[in-house]
C-alpha cells in the first residue's frame, strides 16, 4: 500500500490573507472567506477519508470541493491519486 504524507502550507489555504496584500485584495478575500473555509474543511474531510482507505467517499468529497473551487490544487491532485488507486486511471490522469 502506498504511504504518503500531506503537508499544506498556510499560504496555500484558500482565502488566506497575506500581510502584504492590498486593501482591495483583503476585502475580496474576506468576502470569499466563508466559501474558502468550506472548501478547506471539505478537502480536510476528503483527506481523512482517503487516509482511512475510504476512496470512493474521498473522491466524492474531492469532487464537491472542486465544484466550490475548481482551482483547488490539493483536491485535484489527491482526487487523481484516489482515482488511480481505485483502478480509474484514465479519469485520474
Amino acid at each position: 500500500m502506498l504511504q504518503w504524507t500531506i503537508n499544506i502550507p498556510s499560504h496555500d489555504i484558500p482565502g488566506a490573507v497575506s500581510a502584504r496584500g492590498s486593501a482591495d485584495t483583503m476585502s475580496s478575500n474576506l468576502r470569499r472567506a466563508p466559501q474558502a473555509e468550506q472548501v478547506k474543511r471539505t478537502v480536510l474531510d476528503a483527506i481523512a477519508l482517503h487516509k482511512s482507505g475510504r476512496l470512493p467517499a474521498a473522491i466524492e468529497k474531492y469532487r464537491y470541493a472542486l465544484g466550490l473551487d475548481p482551482a483547488q490544487f490539493d483536491a485535484l491532485r489527491l482526487m487523481g491519486i484516489a482515482l488511480v488507486d481505485t483502478g480509474q486511471a484514465p479519469q485520474g490522469l
